[in-house]
């Protein structure tokens, strides 16, 4: 289903890891319209500011997905209540994620709950986790370090 200009509702069911655990996915009447805000509100308006294609990573888990990459119990790619997140990257250069993290942070603050930059070990941009808001998450940016030794 065509949720915006540039985003349809198959691809935040995704997992290169494990695509067989896939087949179990539904989205539901409601997550499409929570993916439909996510894709209105943050989405597309950096996909349009990027002018670049905006891949999502990682949209909606079922339990063994979300076991099966280590996430969190409560993650928001549960889908769970009005949770609703996608990991995303740009199809160009890695670096411009943090122009992507700038944008999302000032130009559309209201529109997210969560805007996380994570990072490599080497300290470049891996991706960026976008949710919806939520009584727990509201206008919440932040860059996440990797821990020198693993852990």
């Amino acid at each position: 289903m065509q949720l915006t200009k540039n985003f349809k509702s198959e691809e935040f069911i995704v997992s290169k890891q494990f695509p067989l655990l896939l087949e179990e996915i539904k989205l539901t009447k409601f997550d499409l319209y929570k993916l439909y805000i996510l894709c209105k509100t943050a989405l597309q308006p950096l996909r349009d500011f990027m002018q670049c294609p905006v891949i999502v990573s990682s949209g909606k888990r079922s339990d063994a997905l979300n076991d099966a990459v280590r996430g969190e119990g409560c993650s928001e790619h549960l889908f769970r209540g009005y949770f609703c997140a996608a990991d995303v990257t740009i199809e160009t250069q890695l670096e411009e994620l943090y122009k992507a993290h700038r944008f999302l942070e000032h130009v559309v603050p209201s529109s997210i709950g969560r805007a996380i930059l994570y990072l490599r070990k080497s300290n470049l941009p891996k991706h960026i986790h976008v949710s919806l808001p939520t009584e727990k998450y509201h206008h919440v940016f932040s860059i996440s370090i990797p821990r020198i030794g693993g852990k």
